[in-house]
């Protein structure tokens, strides 16, 4: 009879984390006391296997992780309505500068003229060396698709009202999805997943420094937490397309 192996806690962060001193990932700890629940701490993955000597013991739990990814959701929801209602003006300020916008768009027309003559002589390239046609094929792929990108920016400066529009939506969309988060009362692994592209934690001389980084429109904070264990520095932004 064989017996059901034991199933494996999800940990949440793990995949998330990254330390900022030697680039190695952070993995999950449960740590143990006589009368208190578990508590799981991620530690840097370098110094628990190399030691001391290649990097230091930092580390974070999880129920600090928890309130810094809550207390970044209404940072996130603040912020996207502060951008929903100051969209349109801005656009159509930057768009007045009718030298910003005639620079740019010549910028970008030089730039797909460049790109369609880099293009013609990979295709040469690759005639002339079919061993190597899938590094062709890549490098055609990244100049077509910025050739799409440059397009797409021309033609948002020239049809202001239709980018008004969508930019207004993609916020619509960004804030819904925090409200749904909210309202579950508590972010999933799925939705944890979409919203952050990674955690870097820094040992510094005064503590941790914390830096969420936001997948998509969102944004990128930073926490400094001095030796007390308090919030001494924050620096937050709010990740935007430009125009330009």
């Amino acid at each position: 009879m064989s017996v059901p192996l034991p199933v494996k806690p999800i940990n949440s962060y793990t995949g998330l984390l990254k330390c900022g001193n030697c680039g190695c990932c952070f993995v999950a700890k449960n740590r143990y006391w006589v009368n208190k629940p578990v508590r799981i701490e991620y530690t840097c993955n370098g110094y628990h296997r190399y030691g001391k000597e290649y990097c230091t013991a930092h580390r974070i739990d999880e129920f600090t992780l928890v309130r810094l990814i809550n207390e970044e959701l209404s940072l996130i929801k603040s912020q996207a309505e502060k951008n929903w209602h100051s969209i349109e003006k801005d656009v159509k300020k930057w768009v007045s500068q009718k030298s910003n916008v005639e620079k740019m768009i010549n910028d970008m027309e030089i730039r797909i003229k460049n790109l369609d003559l880099e293009i013609e002589n990979i295709l040469m390239e690759r005639i002339n060396d079919k061993e190597n046609r899938k590094i062709y094929d890549s490098m055609l792929l990244k100049r077509r698709e910025e050739k799409l990108e440059c397009a797409a920016k021309i033609a948002d400066v020239k049809n202001i009202d239709a980018t008004i529009k969508r930019r207004k939506n993609d916020f619509n969309q960004s804030i819904g999805l925090i409200d749904d988060i909210i309202a579950d009362g508590g972010i999933s692994n799925t939705h944890l997943r979409m919203l952050i592209d990674e955690i870097v934690i820094d040992e510094t001389e005064n503590g941790l420094s914390i830096s969420i980084i936001i997948n998509a429109k969102f944004a990128t904070h930073i926490d400094i937490y001095g030796e007390n264990g308090k919030v001494e520095g924050k620096y937050f932004e709010m990740v935007v397309g430009g125009m330009g």
